[in-house]
């Protein structure tokens, strides 16, 4: 099961769907690009209809999510999800899913 529950995302308000089985993060693409126009050191690039955040390998992006006031900074291991090139690929994609109100997973 999930829980959906409102938050933020670097300060970005969202609507988010809690699900402990998922590996990356997932909101829109247009939510995504506007989080990532927002995050020094990442660049938005989309393929096949998805969209990706890539950055240098040798910096973590700052990522932190809140729930209940409380701040949740994403760590290395937590933030970067593989590589694209010599690019390190950011943990969150954008993928219009067709959930309600734009909901995070």
């Amino acid at each position: 099961g999930f829980y959906i529950v409102g938050g933020r995302i670097n300060g970005q308000k969202a609507i988010t769907a809690i699900d402990s089985g998922t590996t990356f993060i997932i909101g829109s693409r247009r939510q995504l690009k506007k989080l990532i126009e927002k995050t020094p050191g990442v660049s938005y690039l989309e393929s096949d209809g998805m969209g990706y955040g890539v950055f240098d390998c040798n910096i973590t992006p700052n990522v932190t999510i809140s729930y209940g006031g409380t701040d949740f900074k994403l760590s290395r291991e937590h933030v970067a999800r593989g590589t694209a090139g010599k690019k390190c690929l950011l943990s969150i994609v954008g993928m219009d899913s067709g959930l309600p109100l734009e909901t995070w997973i």
